[in-house]
């Protein structure tokens, strides 16, 4: 990290981000009535309670909202402390201030842009993902004992995503660590839709 900042030179107005796995993190997606609008942050710390499982004094959240004619809809993140906190010092240590922490998998599938199922890894290391409409409706992580691990994980997967409902056809692998066609028929994917980013 000390080399990262010696390279990169940043100035002080630089936006520093750090992404960590999909395990670190909880996101959720709910609806609040429009009554809510006026307490909004103590509404989503109350209705995260009730979605999250363990103590929103321990944990980092971040969520964003957009009212439709009916209801609040709330997409939220939430990160406990803990696990993070020796990334945190160590960033620290390395003269780096952060704006902020996020998923790498679920920043990958924003900056494509386009719906569908994001795979990571594929090994000992698997991340899978739905992205739809700009969020994440879907998400599930697995670390194996061994490279055969994923194999595993993406066939029991397999009949989930053929039953989620408006699941997107196009499925996305980032440094897959298997061969994609084996990846693609694990999932139960279509090929011609898969594509290695």
């Amino acid at each position: 990290l000390k080399t990262v900042r010696a390279e990169f030179r940043p100035r002080v107005d630089n936006s520093w981000f750090l992404g960590l796995p999909l395990r670190y993190f909880t996101m959720v997606r709910f609806s609040l009535p429009l009554e809510a609008q006026e307490n909004l942050d103590q509404a989503v710390e109350y209705a995260l309670m009730r979605h999250v499982p363990y103590d929103m004094s321990l944990a980092y959240s971040h969520y964003s909202a957009g009212v439709d004619q009916k209801e609040i809809v709330v997409d939220a993140t939430v990160i406990p402390k803990e696990p993070v906190r020796d990334y945190l010092e160590a960033v620290s240590a390395a003269g780096i201030t952060l704006s902020g922490i996020f998923p790498s998998l679920a920043l990958w599938a924003w900056q494509n842009g386009e719906n569908g199922v994001y795979v990571s890894g594929g090994g000992q290391e698997t991340e899978l993902l739905v992205w739809k409409r700009g969020a994440v409706v879907f998400q599930a992580e697995d670390h194996g004992d061994d490279q055969s691990s994923g194999r595993a994980f993406m066939q029991g997967l397999s009949p989930v995503l053929e039953n989620m409902p408006g699941i997107p056809r196009p499925t996305f692998f980032w440094e897959p660590s298997a061969v994609l066609t084996d990846q693609v028929a694990w999932l139960g994917r279509d090929l011609i839709s898969a594509k290695e980013i």
